[in-house]
């Protein structure tokens, strides 16, 4: 049986990871039950405190052929035009990148470039929960779940949670949603290019 152990789960677009995400890493280091799963292109440049980290883990992937080969949908145009968008499909992120979880983590997480956990052992307790997230005081009324940790439980299956595949636009309109931000995208560098031409 594995021991509690959360992976928080971070992939980035770009050409470069920003500095302070040494920081985040750096930050990592006080927890025993907690590992940082970078996923980054293969020219990516990586904060050294990240490649020295013990649990920080750099994984080196073509983003949009994994995206696409667990989801089914092309995300190539989008992921180019918009890498940003990358963070609209953080619920799909267990699903996509569950071959690194498998056999590895009880539970898993995504999780932001901007976050300093600090001692992350003292606040994961690893409920009977299938999934947890932290409020804020005041908004522990309302049902969400935190952009920047929700931990969902991979044990007890062979793939991790797939809640997200209640989302119709992460499932059935998941090609339609993507050719919609495309479109959007694309109108959206024509007038920029339009307002800069006026401007010349």
């Amino acid at each position: 049986m594995l021991l509690p152990h959360v992976a928080l789960v971070l992939p980035y677009l770009g050409p470069r990871l920003p500095s302070y995400v040494g920081y985040v890493c750096v930050s990592m280091g006080s927890s025993r039950r907690a590992t940082l799963l970078l996923f980054v292109e293969a020219e990516t440049w990586v904060p050294w405190p990240c490649e020295e980290q013990f649990n920080v883990r750099v994984n080196r992937v073509n983003m949009a052929q994994l995206f696409q080969s667990r989801l089914g949908v092309d995300f190539g145009s989008v992921f180019a035009l918009a890498p940003s968008t990358l963070a609209e499909f953080k619920p799909a992120w267990g699903h996509v990148f569950g071959e690194f979880l498998l056999d590895t983590f009880t539970h898993w997480t995504y999780t932001d470039t901007d976050v300093v956990f600090g001692d992350l052992d003292a606040y994961l307790n690893f409920d009977d929960a299938d999934v947890e997230t932290w409020a804020y005081d005041g908004d522990a009324g309302r049902l969400f779940l935190r952009g920047q940790m929700a931990l969902q439980r991979v044990v007890g299956s062979s793939k991790p949670p797939l809640l997200w595949q209640k989302c119709r636009h992460l499932t059935d309109r998941l090609e339609e949603n993507l050719n919609y931000k495309i479109q959007f995208f694309r109108e959206r560098r024509s007038k920029k290019a339009e307002r800069q031409d006026r401007k010349s």
